[in-house]
């Protein structure tokens, strides 16, 4: 069974800090708006993400760590941009 998607997006204040949260997160997610960023992970990387993320940011800064099950990722729609991240695995050669 393929992990679920998650969407962590984020309100950051200062410059300095959403640079830093949003080098954290691009390694590991695709980013598909300014503060928003999407991957296919397992729930418990995607909460060790999301409290690596917390720990960086300053007070009244704002996180949202959203799971998609398989259910809800039908409901979904995307127009530009990233899509969704595929269920299934593949090659690399």
């Amino acid at each position: 069974m393929a992990d679920p998607v998650f969407a962590l997006c984020y309100d950051i204040v200062r410059p300095a800090t959403r640079r830093r949260v949003a080098a954290l997160l691009e390694a590991q997610m695709v980013r598909v708006q300014d503060s928003v960023f999407e991957a296919r992970l397992a729930p418990a990387t995607a909460h060790r993400l999301f409290a690596d993320a917390v720990a960086l940011g300053d007070e009244g800064d704002l996180f949202r760590l959203y799971g998609l099950n398989t259910g809800s990722e039908a409901l979904c729609r995307v127009a530009g941009g990233a899509p969704l991240p595929e269920a299934s695995g593949f090659w690399l050669l």
